[in-house]
């Protein structure tokens, strides 16, 4: 699937970039959901991801985020989520570099977690805030894919029960010794997991989603 079309305006001055990411980073977080394959392709994207790259979500729909990686990044960033899928990880925490809709780069934080046949996403703005200590405390793996975010979030105070640090090199070097890769097809029954998403901006805070009924049974099968 070719690349989802930029805006023309794509010179976007630093300066600007830099106000973007800081108004963003404050107002913004975006869910998304993810097919379990090669692509990663889009399934759904909550209405923030908009405010954040600058994308409608109908417009990302089958499309891969990897299409919107920086070109440096991408290889190591497909080499993390190959490997959250052969050993079903959770609370995965990576920084990387996403190009916005009008052509510029910007540091962002993804949560990923592997759940049966989804992955299972959260998106935002990463700036060297409290709660990104918070969010890195909170994650199983913090992986530094960009550069950028081995400069800016090494320098932070990290408390001791946090998780392990990795640097995209790590990363590429293990791919380079894993000769023998592991088919997706061939991968071992995932864990019993379902997610649920909650309207939180609603009085009584519905759920409107529900991933599979490993758990529950979704409303419809529930008289059966």
């Amino acid at each position: 699937m070719s690349e989802p079309e930029a805006d023309d305006d794509g010179g976007v001055h630093e300066a600007e970039s830099k106000v973007t990411t800081t108004a963003v980073s404050v107002t913004a977080s975006c869910i998304a959901i993810c097919e379990v394959s090669a692509d990663c392709n889009y399934l759904w994207l909550s209405p923030s991801f908009k405010a954040i790259l600058g994308y409608e979500p109908a417009e990302m729909i089958g499309y891969s985020p990897f299409d919107l990686i920086h070109p440096d990044e991408r290889e190591a960033l497909q080499e993390v989520r190959y490997q959250s899928m052969v050993y079903d990880k959770i609370a995965t925490l990576t920084y990387s570099r996403w190009k916005h809709k009008k052509g510029h780069y910007l540091l962002c934080a993804v949560g990923a977690s592997i759940v049966c046949d989804k992955i299972l996403g959260s998106f935002c703005i990463a700036v060297p805030e409290p709660k990104a200590k918070l969010r890195a405390a909170t994650a199983q793996e913090v992986l530094e894919i960009s550069p950028e975010a081995q400069d800016q979030f090494r320098k932070q105070k990290w408390y001791n029960s946090s998780p392990p640090r990795r640097t995209s090199d790590s990363f590429l070097v293990r791919a380079d010794r894993e000769r023998l890769r592991i088919p997706l097809k061939d991968l071992k029954p995932p864990s019993v997991r379902s997610f649920f998403l909650i309207d939180r901006f609603s009085q009584s805070e519905n759920i409107f989603y529900i991933s599979n009924n490993m758990l529950v049974k979704k409303p419809d099968e529930a008289s059966h």
